[in-house]
């Protein structure tokens, strides 16, 4: 980011520019930090990942309107330069001094528990190897499920405001439901994390995605401004939850063990797929010169990932205060399909 306050105008340093903070910066994703706080806590396990995101929804709405004054200030180059000053001087110390990556290096246990015997090599990780873990129908469904949701949920938010101005809805209001959904999506955070904590994940995932299908719905028949900001309320708060269920659940059924290799495949279709989602749904406003239809498709991609859900069996590795679902309980112990 600091180079960018010395490129020349050259399109091919640009391009190299960007490619390279796209394939360095992809380590700043959720695998890594989500990786730390699943080692760190397993009661309070969904809460803790729902506040680590709650970061990302903060400085989505936090950075835009600093970065716009820089540029205003001292140019955009500048404004580059500065913020990679800003990771070098506060981001990289906070992580090299503070952060441990287990709390067993410090002779703790889980959820800062003391361990009597002080020794390192206590609380050896479980978990299945990525090779095993994707040769699973659970993997699958899980992938499914966050990609499908999660890729409806972005391309709504891409083209949220054009959308709505589609529908005659004025500029003011819609940038307004697309603060409600920015709104939402913070809460959704917090909200989803600390309900997988007490219910089974995967319901909760099932009434999030529910709730995003109706919000997409609500946005493909109404056109009055009340509806619009319900709709993309309800998309928003799904789009939050995924970011802490995604993690969470993907540890409950393969372990910490691979946590990193099994989560950072899951993330990486969902990624793709929230790449695609937008350009499909584009093109399909051009095709047919309105968003009603690819509305009806992301509805349906949504549904897919509700009974995506449906299909999971019980958790394979359960946290201390995890919920059973009732008519799951009695087969605990069974492997995955």
């Amino acid at each position: 980011m600091i180079s960018f306050k010395f490129i020349s105008t050259s399109l091919w340093q640009l391009y190299s520019l960007f490619l390279s903070l796209g394939f360095i910066g992809s380590v700043t994703n959720p695998v890594t930090y989500c990786k730390v706080v699943s080692n760190w806590f397993d009661r309070r396990r969904g809460l803790a990942l729902g506040l680590t995101m709650l970061g990302l929804g903060v400085g989505a709405i936090v950075t835009p309107p600093i970065a716009q004054r820089l540029i205003a200030s001292f140019g955009w180059r500048s404004a580059y330069a500065i913020f990679g000053a800003a990771v070098l001087a506060v981001s990289i110390p906070i992580v090299g001094l503070f952060l441990k990556s287990r709390p067993e290096d410090i002779g703790l246990l889980p959820d800062g528990q003391a361990n009597p015997r002080r020794e390192p090599s206590v609380g050896v990780e479980e978990g299945i190897n990525g090779g095993a873990a994707r040769t699973t129908r659970t993997f699958w469904l899980i992938a499914a499920a966050f990609s499908l949701a999660g890729g409806a949920a972005q391309a709504c938010v891409i083209h949220l405001v054009p959308m709505l101005g589609d529908r005659g809805i004025n500029a003011e209001k819609a940038a307004l439901a697309s603060s409600a959904l920015g709104i939402a999506y913070v809460a959704g955070r917090v909200v989803a994390g600390y309900l997988a904590d007490r219910f089974f994940a995967p319901y909760v995932a099932i009434s999030l995605f529910v709730g995003m299908a109706f919000g997409l719905a609500l946005l493909w028949f109404g056109s009055a401004a009340l509806a619009a900001f319900a709709g993309a309320s309800l998309v928003g708060l799904g789009m939050g939850g995924e970011g802490d269920l995604m993690p969470y659940i993907t540890g409950r059924y393969f372990g910490l063990r691979f946590f990193g290799e099994i989560y950072g495949s899951v993330f990486a279709v969902f990624t793709l797929t929230g790449a695609a989602a937008p350009f499909l749904m584009a093109v399909g406003f051009d095709r047919t010169g309105s968003y009603r239809v690819p509305l009806f498709f992301l509805i349906v991609a949504t549904l897919i990932s509700i009974i995506s859900m449906t299909r999971l069996g019980p958790y394979r590795f359960r946290g201390r205060n995890d919920a059973i679902p009732p008519q799951l309980g009695n087969t605990l112990g069974n492997n995955l399909a």
